[in-house]
């Protein structure tokens, strides 16, 4: 039983009653709870979608963290990136 929820038992080895039916018990599987049964699958283009945002973002990026030269407050030179 692959389980999270299922029950753990330590019997030491000098005990000379081990709980035998709880541990009999625990083998029983119980139905599953709601939430794994609505699992939602992600879909089936996430990670074009993934893809294609990081692509846009990493430019935008380059550029907004580019150093900048002014002269006289006018916009002189600055680091362009181009789109792939």
């Amino acid at each position: 039983m692959v389980r999270w929820d299922a029950l753990l038992f330590t019997i030491p080895w000098d005990d000379p009653t081990p709980p035998l039916k709880p541990i009999s018990d625990a083998g029983i599987v119980k139905p599953p709870n709601i939430i794994p049964q609505i699992a939602h699958q992600a879909p089936t283009d996430a990670l074009r979608t993934l893809e294609h945002t990081t692509s846009a973002l990493v430019p935008a990026l380059m550029v907004a963290q580019a150093p900048r030269t002014y002269v006289e407050d006018q916009l002189v030179s600055a680091v362009s990136v181009q789109e792939p």
